[in-house]
């Protein structure tokens, strides 16, 4: 029978840099203010460094500009030593693990530990295909070895959750039972990304239409593809943001001049989400222009409920999670991916409908009331914990 969230001690733990700007760490962040988790009790990246020589310091200014230095496999012996060090001296009931390699420290640090406590592994993205996206050889080491944590990680997890179904669906693929897998889609807290919306007011002195593309510059999110759909669009009258930094910044920028509509394309690097929120909100449409790379799909982005809580109307790649996002027509446009013609063509259709926007806009707004809330959202992890917890467990909401 199912049990409220009791007494229960919960670890959050992530072996990657928290928090940070991403969907990730979003998601992460959502989850610790849910269960009242303060940020500096998450077990992340900054702890391994606390516990590590001054030698190892260099990693922290390093990991997001080289992420490759991550996965090479003396390194990931020294992070998944020494998270497991840190799982041990802690005694929780449940440790909820946000990556593979955290899982993997979790399991080893409960077997050396004799403890009981349950593991919960959130799925995100394949870190071993996404070695691929970094320049890794398939057939790497390196990659073998990451691949051989994340089997182990769904073997020794006792519940896992994946954020769309295609994630779930790779965890299927590397051993992991299908009995233990349940999907609940990414989620936002809607009233908070609203307040933040509206906190900065934005001013256009731009006649243009502004297309917004809250996506970080990596092959798998498809910006080459919406900046080429630009030429198709032809003429001056638009302004295509791109807010996210990236290794494919420099690529971009002369693909734009090639191009010749760099003078129509604004880079606005990494935002906070104080900055990026408002700019969402007095977009005229948002595009998240995402394309499969290395069996790598799109899962339910984050940055997409938020602008489909702040009612904008949206074109969207169909594939992976998007594909459960927006059922296309009615709350978004889905178009194929890696096709600039289409987006063209569905952006410039959208520019040129006012009703049509605000219609898309309104039921991107509803859906992510009715599906992607974080009351809804949280209250399927409960359940998860509640099933995890021993049925003489006092219990409380």
């Amino acid at each position: 029978m199912e049990k409220p969230l009791s007494e229960t001690r919960i670890l959050l733990v992530t072996s990657w840099v928290y928090p940070h700007i991403g969907g990730v760490s979003s998601h992460l962040q959502l989850l610790a203010r849910q269960l009242e988790i303060p940020d500096n009790e998450v077990v992340s990246f900054k702890d391994i460094i606390d516990v590590q020589s001054r030698g190892m310091k260099k990693f922290e200014t390093t990991l997001l500009r080289h992420s490759r230095r991550l996965f090479k496999r003396e390194t990931i012996s020294i992070f998944a030593k020494t998270l497991c060090a840190i799982i041990q001296k802690k005694d929780f009931d449940i440790v909820h693990c946000h990556d593979a390699m955290a899982t993997w420290a979790a399991i080893h640090a409960r077997r050396k530990s004799g403890r009981k406590c349950k593991i919960v592994s959130t799925v995100h993205g394949p870190v071993s295909r996404h070695m691929l996206e970094e320049g890794y050889a398939l057939d790497s080491a390196d990659v073998k070895k990451v691949s051989e944590c994340e089997r182990e990680a769904w073997a020794g997890a006792d519940a896992i959750i994946a954020v769309d179904t295609l994630q779930g669906e790779i965890v299927e693929s590397q051993g992991g039972d299908p009995q233990k897998i349940t999907v609940i889609p990414n989620a936002i807290d809607i009233q908070r990304v609203v307040m933040q919306a509206e906190a900065l007011p934005v001013a256009r002195s731009d006649e243009r239409p502004w297309i917004f593309v809250p996506r970080r510059l990596a092959p798998k999110n498809g910006i080459e593809f919406i900046i080429r759909a630009m030429k198709y669009m032809g003429g001056s009258k638009w302004l295509l943001l791109l807010a996210g930094a990236g290794q494919e910044r420099e690529k971009l920028e002369k693909l734009a001049g090639e191009l010749d509509v760099s003078g129509n394309v604004v880079f606005l690097g990494n935002l906070d989400h104080a900055v990026m929120l408002p700019l969402m909100r007095a977009a005229d449409i948002v595009a998240i222009p995402s394309v499969p790379v290395h069996g790598i799909e799109e899962a339910t982005s984050i940055a997409a409920i938020e602008a489909m809580a702040l009612a904008k109307p949206i074109v969207a790649s169909a594939i992976g999670g998007l594909r459960e996002l927006f059922k296309n027509g009615e709350n978004g446009i889905l178009v194929p991916p890696a096709n600039p013609q289409a987006l063209a063509n569905a952006i410039s259709e959208l520019l040129t409908d006012q009703t049509r926007r605000d219609r898309l806009g309104r039921n991107a707004r509803e859906s992510a009331i009715q599906s992607f809330s974080a009351s809804l959202w949280f209250s399927r992890h409960l359940r998860i914990y509640s099933s995890l917890l021993p049925p003489n467990c006092p219990c409380r909401h």
